[in-house]
């Protein structure tokens, strides 16, 4: 399951070290996965332009109900 961000939770803050708030953004998601469904995993993140959005969190092994 993909899921595509309409746009960037932190892009006022990604203006000044991009690199280290998708990062940590990746660690919140994985965090978060953790917490609401143990047996999903992230398999990809894929920053994007915070101010335009479209960034993508995929995972593996979350149903869909």
């Amino acid at each position: 399951m993909t899921f595509e961000l309409g746009n960037g939770p932190y892009r006022d803050a990604v203006s000044e070290n991009q690199p280290l708030v998708c990062t940590l953004h990746r660690g919140i998601s994985r965090g978060l996965l953790d917490v609401i469904a143990p047996s999903a995993k992230l398999t990809d993140f894929v920053a994007k332009d915070p101010h335009r959005g479209g960034c993508l969190i995929a995972v593996n092994g979350l149903s869909a109900e």
